[in-house]
């Protein structure tokens, strides 16, 4: 059995136009606070580690301000969190996660997850990330990357993927739209137990068995968010 943390869309560096220097400050203050927050309950909650199911930047061209205090509320959660390139700071050429700045200042208890090999993150427990590559993937990663997992065998999967799933994709044309039925079959047959998402803004559960789900964003970005705000304590063992 595992304890861990799901978030997702921390967008770190977001700006808005509208507001005014000093309040642009706050704003980015508080979405730091937010992920401040987050690494508390992690803890509080016993918590092994943490996933961050992608867009954990708002761009790959921020100031390297930005990014160091990022990196240091990370450091400071004390505990290995897992960080998914996503749509807004996908894993292209000019990738955040390839800078000097992120590079030479990433903590030991930072791993961006840049592959989709999985990762021992505990005994019997592995996290396999789906990284975007580029602004427009083109196919599933979520479905492509389950599809070459092992059959059942005992251990504890995770799977973290960043995009929209078909049943959210009213136009039904999305070829990046993640296979719900797919990863559902996996799920029921023990090959993985747990999808952490991210990309949708508010917190929301796919397929009705609690055992796929959006995290939604630490912070509002749109009155339209249903359910933002929230973080997810997730638990899994083998049933």
């Amino acid at each position: 059995m595992v304890t861990f943390l799901h978030t997702a869309d921390w967008q770190i560096g977001m700006t808005r136009r509208w507001l005014q220097p000093e309040a642009q400050a706050r704003f980015d203050s508080d979405r730091l606070d937010a992920i401040r927050r987050s690494g508390e309950i992690a803890r509080a909650q016993g918590c092994a580690f943490v996933v961050v199911a992608g867009d954990v930047f708002e761009s790959s061209q921020l100031r390297q301000g930005t990014v160091l205090r990022a990196l240091e509320v990370m450091r400071e959660m004390e505990l290995p969190v897992y960080l998914l390139p996503g749509n807004h700071d996908p894993l292209d050429s000019i990738s955040i996660y390839r800078q000097p700045t992120f590079v030479d200042a990433c903590p030991s208890n930072v791993i961006v997850l840049d592959s989709p090999r999985p990762v021992d993150v505990a005994t019997g427990v592995q996290v396999i990330g789906a990284p975007w590559t580029g602004k427009h993937p083109g196919r599933d990663l979520v479905g492509d990357l389950v599809a070459e997992l092992p059959a059942p065998d005992g251990t504890i999967r995770i799977v973290v993927g960043h995009g929209i799933v078909d049943v959210l994709d009213p136009s039904g044309a999305n070829p990046a739209a993640i296979d719900t039925t797919t990863l559902l079959d996996a799920l029921d047959h023990g090959q993985i137990h747990y999808v952490a998402l991210g990309d949708r803004h508010s917190r929301t559960d796919i397929g009705g068995h609690g055992t796929m789900w959006y995290s939604g964003a630490v912070e509002v970005t749109d009155p339209r968010e249903e359910a933002p705000g929230d973080v997810l304590v997730v638990t899994v063992d083998q049933d």
